[in-house]
């Protein structure tokens, strides 16, 4: 069998994914730069005809030689000044790879296998003057995109290549090797602009998101701002949520490491005791097969800490904090770059490490690294809602809402702002939102802690009763001791009060 992965000189062909990738990063190559250093590979050093290569690239096709001639050219570019030394011509004969003498390289870990490409929006308005607005568009929308670590956004030069071109997106996509296109318009009629936006899965050609955004001329760049804050929130859980289903339907025994990440993510929101068995199994996996991943180290941490939380195993609370702690501390010695891995472990630090300063401090340099990052917006508004600035908790929570009302993680964001209106004694309205949440997602405790809480307050016995039972049917055992003993209640703070709320509403003490 064939390695997936392939090392030469600084890159590495992945023939799982049929990509190029450099220092981890994806080298957009197309389907056929692929097929040529794919060819040039299997000679181990030997030169490789002209009429080989055009056989193996363009199978069941006449061409001319000057397709090869291009396309060995624009390898050469993408893989910038080395490919020149690289990949050689042998006058009258063809090509052959000369990788230059190094010790072996060291293959860094596969990166996630979706890629988006953000392709140049049409202007539709007749008026050459609005180029500059869709084009500022685009490189807006590409460098929020870059900043999530999930996903690989090709660059605006691969792109910008199909400008004022027909394109088929499924034969562009499969030329960019990418898995997702976001393609748009631009049309103005006065002072209105609108501008739409869809998002397609190149596999199935299936469009997975649209949108229409309006504004006038009057403040361009403003309303520039707004359609990229909003598009990029859109796109991020959209993404996330077709990968999840795309992994669900991967067999088990031939997952990659990011895939079982994926996997996971349903059973960690799911909460119950058999989704925390179901979710770690697939994440310790993940860092036995990476150990050096520090997206999966982050999310195996992130697993121990929910369990922890929710006080769903008591027995395992000292070692579930030590391995917390210690796959935290793993995730930030090779990820902290990663806004992401950076949020999550603050998180981590602030909640069970019990260093509310740090892990504050942690999670505002993620925001500012990704300010469009819905789980660490999350994130950050729970725990300013615990310790911090109640205003800046409720300022994530609602930006999180107004750039993704429609995400998977929404019923998280309206719970968040729930227990922001308990603690700042708006019982009523954290009880609107706490339903707003369970008509999105009715298995989450933390709703029914929120829920009971806010309805103890209010002295609405039956109802806080109700929520009390249901959250007991999610957490068998659950009493008021165990959450007073839990890491979230030891950072002190106004997660006091929630408890309070809950002793109010009936669950048991001890």
């Amino acid at each position: 069998m064939k390695d997936e992965r392939r090392v030469f000189g600084p890159f590495v062909l992945d023939s799982e994914r049929q990509s190029l990738l450099r220092d981890g990063e994806q080298v957009p190559i197309g389907h056929r730069g692929y097929l040529v250093l794919e060819a040039l590979l299997d000679a181990n050093g030997a030169t490789v005809s002209k009429t080989t290569l055009l056989e193996r690239v363009w199978p069941g096709l006449v061409v001319e030689e000057a397709n090869l001639t291009v396309q060995i050219g624009a390898l050469r570019k993408a893989m910038g000044a080395d490919g020149e030394t690289l990949i050689v011509t042998v006058p009258r004969a063809g090509y052959r790879l000369v990788p230059p003498a190094q010790e072996p390289a060291v293959v860094p870990p596969a990166p996630p296998a979706a890629t988006i490409a953000v392709m140049p929006f049409a202007n539709l308005s007749g008026d050459p003057a609005q180029e500059y607005f869709a084009d500022g568009m685009v490189d807006e929308l590409i460098t929020a995109l870059s900043r999530f670590k999930s996903f690989a956004v090709i660059s605006r030069t691969s792109t910008f290549a199909y400008k004022h071109k027909p394109v088929d997106i499924r034969a562009t996509a499969r030329e960019l090797g990418v898995r997702y296109v976001l393609e748009g318009s631009v049309r103005r009629s006065g002072d209105r602009l609108r501008v739409t936006a869809e998002l397609v899965d190149s596999d199935t050609g299936a469009h997975l998101w649209a949108e229409k955004f309006e504004g006038t001329t009057t403040d361009v760049f403003a309303f520039q701002d707004a359609i990229t804050e909003n598009v990029v929130g859109l796109v991020e859980p959209t993404i996330r949520k077709a990968e999840i289903e795309r992994a669900r339907r991967q067999r088990p025994e031939n997952l990659a490491a990011y895939e079982l990440i994926l996997q996971a993510m349903p059973a960690m929101y799911g909460m119950g005791r058999e989704n925390y068995t179901t979710a770690l199994a697939l994440l310790e996996r993940a860092v036995a097969i990476e150990p050096n991943f520090a997206l999966a180290l982050a999310f195996t941490a992130w697993a121990y800490e929910k369990r922890l939380s929710l006080a769903s195993h008591p027995d395992l609370q000292i070692s579930d904090a030590a391995r917390c702690l210690e796959l935290a501390d793993r995730a930030l010695a090779v990820g902290a770059d990663d806004p992401m891995v950076l949020g999550i472990c603050g998180w981590l630090v602030f909640n069970v490490g019990s260093e509310g300063a740090k892990g504050l401090s942690a999670l505002r340099r993620s925001l500012a690294a990704n300010p469009n990052n819905l789980i660490v917006l999350n994130l950050a508004g729970y725990a300013n809602a615990h310790t911090g600035d109640i205003a800046e908790a409720r300022s994530c929570f609602m930006r999180a809402l107004r750039i993704s009302p429609g995400s998977p993680d929404a019923f998280q964001i309206l719970t968040g702002l729930a227990m922001v209106e308990v603690v700042d004694d708006n019982p009523a309205t954290a009880v609107a939102l706490c339903l707003q949440a369970l008509a999105t997602f009715n298995e989450w405790p933390y709703i029914y802690m929120t829920l009971g809480a806010a309805y103890g307050y209010l002295g609405r016995a039956a109802e806080a009763r109700a929520a009390v039972d249901r959250l007991l049917e999610l957490i068998p055992g659950l009493t008021v001791q165990a959450l007073i003993e839990g890491p979230t209640y030891r950072a002190g703070g106004r997660w006091t009060k929630l408890v309070e709320g809950l002793r109010l509403a009936g669950l048991p003490t001890a």
